[in-house]
């Protein structure tokens, strides 16, 4: 409760409808100052609401990297974490033809992940086992390192286990899906 109340966001916005970018992708959310986030496309939240790979992709997976920004706003993360592919990010051209794909080989997790370091998160521990194949060796051993340096920095300044958020964030997805948390309820309980 300390860690939540120290970090957790002081003020959620929400946006009926997404964004877009210059170069035509679309903007899910955005965090400010290490106190603000503000998520975007809610109007669209019912279309998705039973669908697992929709709503990660376009709301809790947006709120969890949102908030690593606030906690990266709070308190900055290793520079060492850049300089582990420091040459493959490639900012607003991420979502090209050319870095569409082979991420993983290039020691990406997402193709947004090319766009700047801080860009740069991860997924559940399936789905990490099935991109860490595909990444080949070269790839997987870069994502590793990255992770690795994720985890010393959670431990050591906010004394959490990464892992142990991993499977929290999971099991609470799941609550979602399986109607056990009502999305349209934004009531806040003391």
């Amino acid at each position: 409760i300390d860690f939540t109340r120290a970090y957790f966001p002081k003020l959620f916005t929400y946006y009926g409808e997404f964004e877009y970018d210059n170069n035509g992708t679309m903007k899910l959310g955005t965090a400010e100052g290490g106190k603000k986030i503000r998520l975007l496309g809610v109007n669209l939240l019912n279309k998705y609401i039973n669908n697992l790979e929709y709503l990660n992709e376009y709301y809790l997976k947006t709120i969890h990297h949102e908030f690593v920004h606030i906690l990266n706003q709070t308190k900055d993360y290793p520079r060492e974490f850049d300089q582990v592919t420091p040459t493959g990010y490639v900012n607003d051209t991420w979502s090209s033809d050319t870095y569409g794909s082979g991420y993983l080989k290039r020691g990406f997790i997402t193709a947004y992940s090319q766009k700047e370091a801080r860009e740069d998160v991860i997924t559940s521990e399936s789905d990490w086992k099935k991109m860490m194949i595909e990444a080949g060796s070269t790839g997987s051993s870069l994502i590793e390192k990255k992770l690795d340096i994720c985890k010393r920095y959670y431990k050591e300044t906010f004394k959490i286990e990464l892992d142990d958020i991993r499977d929290e964030v999971v099991r609470r997805e799941n609550d979602v899906i399986n109607g056990l948390v009502d999305l349209t309820d934004i009531t806040v309980n003391e």
